[in-house]
Formats: structure tokens, sequence, C-alpha cells
């Protein structure tokens, strides 16, 4: 309150100044105009003067002349007519100089004028910059309502009076700071709303994740019938032409969800799902580990099921086979499409080491499935991913073959079907993992530090810590920045199924220590972290 008392008087003194600085210029105008009219003036009077003069001689001298003739009575009177021209004329100058008097009238009523208008115009310019500020708190204050309002619907066993002391018009409190993207750039001002500011961390999740993050159900739901019909349709087909030719009691082609919409932790709109078409290879071939996370797939037994993606020592391109797999869909897609008259549109087109398929509803509803090709060997998948290599590959590990030839290690699979396990009833782990991508999302300069390693970070915390209590939410959420911002210090992040990995490799080291400076002042400061979350509200 002191500050804001502070700012509106700061507005009532500028707007007091601008206003005399006005009037002083329109007082300074009004000097000029009256100082240019009396020059004037008297300018017209010295040749009025000149005139009267002059016609002051004239009669003068025609009254010498006809003074020398007798005239008759009628010539009196012609008479009498000049001597009252000549009064007539005589007078001229008194009346001129009247009404040349009447400009230095006229300077008076402008003054007034422009006095008036000078007054007018500060007037105006100071109701304007008043009218501005009151505007401003009174939208300031309709935002309180509405966050009133999801707080008391969120939280409806205590009441808004209990948090804010008051229950409506609250004003926001200015202060704290935006999180620089380095010590060295300025501060910034940020504002925070009341209700906000009086709520426990835990309440601040819960609110937020609520209202924001959890996915809507009947939305969810139409999504869901989309990608099971038409999705579900392309896979048969493309399953139905990968097994083709295979024997009567091999192992079948089958499909696997996973990513974030089965996992149960996706935030927002139901619009990107994952599913894995899964080959099983344990019959026809056989893996060789060249470098941690990677292997080389030979085709041996049945190698026409690969002929088109093997090279001349029967090794699987993974290049080739996700050429092929992208035309599988293409004809799955060709085929759905022309079957019946539809409700969607549907289109392909490449992702990474996926095909990804888009249904595009007439009703607005777009949804991206992305489709990976992968092989199984015993419990261990592999994906057309590209090799990366890692700094901290042990000292008797050495690529001996083209990295171009080796598939990547997946456990998709396995984190799927962990993690939408991993919530007993009341627990918050996937609550705060949706909180903290939603944030890594949404704020500048962290978006390097990706979904799956937030994933791998609470995987490794489940191992060491048991209490996810939803009444525990702030304090696991705290856990969680200070486990990551001791990663990003150390800069390493053991990859949780192949610890010899470190995911930060490949991060350049400022954007390490730009991303833990930010996460250090999201531990530290309260006032940050009110800010983030009442930052994700308008958005």
């Amino acid at each position: 309150m002191v500050i804001e008392t502070a700012v509106t008087i700061l507005r009532v003194a500028v707007t007091t100044c601008v206003g005399f600085l006005m009037t002083a210029f329109a007082g300074w105008l009004i000097y000029l105009y009256l100082t240019g009219s009396d020059a004037d003036a008297d300018k017209h009077k010295r040749r009025n003067d000149r005139c009267q003069d002059r016609s002051n001689a004239e009669p003068e001298r025609h009254a010498k002349d006809k003074a020398e003739v007798r005239l008759p009575k009628p010539a009196e009177r012609q008479m009498t007519r000049d001597d009252e021209y000549r009064r007539s004329v005589n007078n001229v100058p008194e009346r001129r100089h009247g009404y040349q008097d009447r400009p230095n009238d006229e300077p008076e009523s402008s003054a007034v004028l422009l006095t008036a208008v000078a007054a007018g115009a500060a007037l105006f310019l100071g109701g304007l910059m008043s009218y501005r500020h009151w505007r401003s708190v009174d939208d300031d204050n309709d935002d309180d309502e509405r966050f009133h309002e999801l707080r008391e619907s969120a939280v409806p066993h205590r009441p808004v009076q209990e948090f804010c002391g008051y229950a409506r018009g609250g004003n926001y409190r200015v202060g704290g700071n935006f999180l620089p993207e380095s010590p060295s750039n300025p501060v910034k001002r940020s504002v925070v709303p009341d209700w906000c500011e009086d709520l426990s961390l835990t309440e601040q999740l819960k609110v937020y994740h609520e209202k924001k993050l959890k996915l809507d159900d009947e939305q969810t739901k139409c999504a869901e019938e989309l990608v099971r019909r038409y999705i579900g349709a392309i896979i048969d087909s493309v399953k139905e032409q990968i097994d083709a030719g295979r024997p009567q009691r091999a192992n079948r082609c089958r499909i696997e969800y996973t990513g974030s919409m089965y996992e149960g932790t996706k935030f927002g709109q139901p619009d990107e799902f994952d599913i894995m078409v899964v080959i099983d290879g344990s019959e026809d071939v056989e893996g060789e580990e060249m470098t941690p996370g990677y292997a080389r797939l030979q085709a041996w037994q049945h190698p026409h099921r690969f002929s088109r993606c093997l090279d001349g020592y029967q090794n699987i391109n993974p290049t080739k086979m996700l050429d092929w797999f992208y035309g599988l869909v293409q004809r799955g897609v060709n085929k759905v499409s022309s079957a019946t008259w539809s409700p969607v549109s549907l289109s392909v087109s490449r992702h990474g080491p996926a095909v990804m398929v888009n249904i595009n509803e007439r009703y607005g509803l777009s949804i991206d499935v992305d489709l990976v090709l992968c092989i199984q060997l015993d419990q261990t998948y592999y994906v057309a991913k590209p090799y990366k290599p890692y700094a901290d590959e042990p000292p008797d590990w050495s690529l001996r073959y083209d990295p171009a030839m080796l598939w990547r290690q997946s456990f998709s699979v396995y984190e799927t079907r962990m993690i939408s396990r991993i919530d007993r009833a009341n627990e918050c782990r996937r609550d705060c993992l949706r909180v903290l991508k939603s944030v890594f999302r949404r704020e500048p300069g962290l978006d390097k530090f990706t979904s799956f390693h937030l994933k791998t970070v609470l995987l490794r915390m489940c191992q060491e810590e048991d209490q996810w209590q939803s009444s525990k939410m702030g304090d696991r959420f705290l856990d969680l920045l200070r486990r990551i911002e001791s990663c990003l210090r150390d800069r390493r992040l053991p990859h949780f199924y192949l610890p010899e990995l470190n995911l930060l490799d490949g991060i350049r080291r400022e954007t390490i220590e730009n991303m833990r400076f930010r996460i250090k002042r999201l531990i530290d400061s309260e006032h940050e972290r009110n800010r983030v979350l009442s930052l994700g509200f308008r958005q």
C-alpha cells in the first residue's frame, strides 16, 4: 500500500507540474501577443496624426480664400455645411483614435480565452492520467476477483477472507524481480496478486494444477476415440504388410502405447499421442552392442522381411527401415481416407525417428500421433534414432562400426508402465511432474532441460523419497528443484537405466549455468515462485 500511495502522489505531482508548465507557456504567448498589439497601435496612431494634420490644413486654406468673398444666404448655408464638414473632418482623428483603441481591448479577451484553453488542457491531461491509473487498478481488482473464484472452487473448505483478509477488490502487491537470463542482466519489476502471496506453496500448486494443467475429460475422450478409430485402422494396415509372408506361428507385430498421454503426465490439451509399432525380432534378428545405448542389428534366418533395408553384411539400416515404414503408413492413410467419408482429414509427415499422422477434425480439434518403428530383442527395444556420442563413455568402449548403422536403445515402454502406476491414492508424483514440465516449457532459458530430463530426475528421486502424499506437494516440489539445481551445478545427470551416460552432455556450459541460476532463484525466492505460478494463470 505504501508503494501504491507513493506512485499515486508521484502521478499527481507530475500532472500538476505539466499543468503549470502549460499555463506558463500560454502566458508567455499572451505576453508576446500583447507586446506586438501595442506596437501596432502606436504605429496606427502616428499614421492617423499625420492624416489629421493634413485634414486640418485643407479646411483652413479654403476658409481664408472664401473669407474675401461676400456670399449670399444660400452660400451661407453652403458655408454652414462646409463648417459642418470641417468640424466632422476635425473630429475624425478622435473617432479614429477611439477605433484604434479597440485592439488594446482585444488582447484582454484573448488572454482570458488562451488561459482558459491552457487550464482546460492541463485539467484534461491530469484527468486522463488519473483515469488510466484508476482503470488499471480496476482491471487488477477484476483479476483478483477471478483468482479468488478459482481459489474458492479449488479449496472450498477455506473462505477467501481467511487467506487474504478481505472478500473482494484486493490490490496487487508490487515488488519482486523477474528472473534474469544471467546475474549481469538488468532486473525487471513484476506484479503478484494477493491471493497467490497468501496461499501456501502446496495450495498454490494444487490450484494451478487443477485449473490450468488438468485435461478436460470430454475433450480427452473425444481425442482418444479419434485415435482409436483412425490410427487403429492405419496400424492394422501397417501390421498386415509387415507380417505378410510370415509363418502362422511366428510372433506378430504389435503396438505399445507410450508418452505423456499414457503416462498420465500430459497437460494443456490432449493433442499429442505416441504409439510404438513393435516388430518382434527375437526369432530372426541378432543384436551386438557397439557403445552404451547403441547396437548393430543383423537379420539372419528370415532376411526377406527386411530385404529392402539390408546392406551386404545383413545389417539392418535404420534410415532405410524408417523410409520403408513411412511408405507403409502412407498406404494405410490412403486406404483409410478413401474408405468412407469422415469428418476428419489425415496427413503424414516425418518427425525425427517417428512418422507423424495428423488428425484434423473439421470442428477444430487437431491431434498429432507419432508412430515409432521399434525392433524388440528379448526385453530390449531399439528405435531408429541417430547416434549421439557421449563425452563420458568408458575408455574401454570404442565405436567400431559406422554410426549410421546403429540402432538406439529405447526405454519408453518401461518408463510409461512405471510412471502410469507410480502414484497410489492421494499421492502427487505425476502432479509435480506436470507442474515442472509446464514451468520449464514456459520460462525462457529452461527449454534445454527437457521433459525426459525432468522424468529422469523424478524417477531417481522416487528411489530415495517415499513421502509423496498430496499434503506434502510443496515440499516435494522444492526437493525436485533442489535435485535439478544440484545436477546442473555438477553438470551431470545420469541416465536412469544407463547410469554411465550423462544426459547433460552436449549442452553448453553457459546454458547450464543460466539454468542453474534460474532454478536457484525459484528455490530461494518465495516471490519468484509466486510470480511463475500466477503468470501461468494469465497465459
